[in-house]
């Protein structure tokens, strides 16, 4: 089965649902992202999960250095 690593601060329900679709499940505290994907390869990609008014938030609000909290988790 597809490995995915869920971030602590993710509801713990979501974790049967994502096993059911076929995924053994991890918890384990995320720097960037909500969850991370890691194919059988050892490749992952990770997932942010966002409504679309965060999103926007996200890309439009500037921290102290002028860049979005986009911009610095990618630089992560």
């Amino acid at each position: 089965p597809a490995k995915l690593v869920v971030d602590t601060r993710e509801p713990k329900s979501l974790d049967g649902k994502l096993e059911q679709v076929g995924f053994e499940v991890y918890r384990q505290t995320l720097v960037t992202g909500d969850y991370l994907w890691v194919a059988e390869d050892g490749r992952s990609v990770g997932v942010e999960r966002k409504t679309v008014g965060d999103l926007l938030s996200s890309l439009r609000d500037t921290q102290g250095n002028g860049q979005s909290r986009v911009q610095n988790q990618m630089e992560r």
